[in-house]
């Protein structure tokens, strides 16, 4: 029998929904997963580390998922709480074990991914196992696109996405694109757009933008990321697809970011950093854009979904040059959940960069 792993929490916090899995993170990193000696499990999985980032930087947050009944669920879940999200929606189930996603990591911090979860336990998740009401109150609602891969976890995440909608959250998507955990790329063109009408805040990819964008008869995707004035075109024909969309921001790994708005398009620059290991940058980047949108939301007194619909073209820029820098500091630590950074820390980091003016 499924229950759940632990007591509530706090009220009204930022929902994330998705998967929390085990990374098994190899030891010494720079050489291909074939040929890695070690492996170090370490705990992930994109919308939990998103909530952990919300929470690192004072946020109240929840994550809603399913583990295994096994040590490496137990861990995962322990190690979340540790972060101070709140995990008193996470089903705990022993019909499946938890995922394991072994990560290879070349010397500049690039992955490599192959993933144990035949199926998952987060693939288990029920549209009845969900909290109805904690989601018509959430202020945030962010998920990605592997709780849409097989049932019934397609249908719990879309029918959470709705009541938050219901509600009046923002609703934050990350399609976090893995390929070859989908049948094909048609299944996965299909179902990684089906949550964009209802998006306020996508973050994607410059490699992710163009396999959204892809189109024709026997679909081919895209193989190659857009180049910056590439995405411009396809983040504003996005936007004219999904009216929804407040903001849709492109990420190009270390040469930056840019987001579209209603204002246009404006590239932010990266901070220069040495990388070891980007694992988790993505999910660090976006708890930073929400934690901006929601800071000065509370500061107006306003929800955050009325805040982000309500902010200039240099709000947008701050928010994305503020998310680079938790991202930046993301990236010069290892693991995903470890390299978090506390509010603390970003605000040292932009500081010593000449940015106070973000905080």
């Amino acid at each position: 029998m499924d229950r759940v792993a632990t007591a509530p929490g706090p009220a009204s916090p930022a929902i994330c929904l998705g998967e929390l899995l085990i990374d098994m993170v190899p030891e010494p990193p720079g050489v291909p997963l074939e040929s890695v000696e070690a492996f170090r499990p370490a705990v992930g999985g994109a919308p939990a580390n998103v909530a952990a980032g919300l929470a690192r930087l004072g946020n109240p947050s929840r994550f809603v998922g399913k583990v295994g009944d096994d040590a490496f669920g137990r861990k995962a879940v322990r190690v979340l709480a540790g972060t101070g999200v709140q995990v008193d929606r996470i089903q705990v189930t022993s019909k499946s074990r938890t995922c394991l996603a072994f990560v290879s990591l070349t010397h500049a911090g690039e992955r490599d991914f192959l993933f144990y979860r035949e199926p998952g336990a987060d693939t288990l998740l029920t549209r009845e196992e969900l909290d109805q009401e904690g989601l018509r109150n959430a202020p945030i609602f962010h998920h990605g696109s592997i709780s849409l891969i097989s049932e019934p976890s397609r249908t719990a995440t879309l029918a959470a996405l709705e009541w938050a909608w219901e509600g009046g959250a923002l609703i934050s998507y990350d399609p976090n694109l893995r390929e070859h955990l989908w049948p094909g790329p048609q299944a996965a063109h299909r179902w990684l757009r089906e949550p964009l009408g209802r998006a306020h805040l996508l973050k994607v990819s410059a490699e992710e933008l163009a396999f959204l964008m892809a189109s024709g008869e026997t679909f081919e995707p895209a193989r190659r990321p857009l180049e910056p004035m590439e995405a411009a075109e396809a983040a504003e024909r996005l936007a004219e697809q999904y009216p929804n969309l407040l903001a849709v921001v492109v990420t190009f790994g270390a040469r930056g970011a840019a987001v579209r708005t209603r204002w246009g398009w404006s590239f932010v620059p990266p901070f220069q950093v040495q990388a070891v290991d980007t694992t988790g940058a993505g999910d660090a980047f976006v708890a930073g854009l929400l934690h901006w949108i929601w800071r000065a939301a509370r500061r107006q007194g306003l929800t955050p979904r009325a805040m982000a619909a309500a902010f200039d073209r240099n709000q947008w820029y701050g928010a994305v040059r503020f998310a680079q820098g938790v991202g930046a500091l993301a990236v010069t630590r290892y693991g995903a959940i470890p390299s978090l950074p506390t509010l603390r820390e970003v605000a040292s980091f932009l500081a010593q960069e000449g940015e106070m003016e973000l905080l």
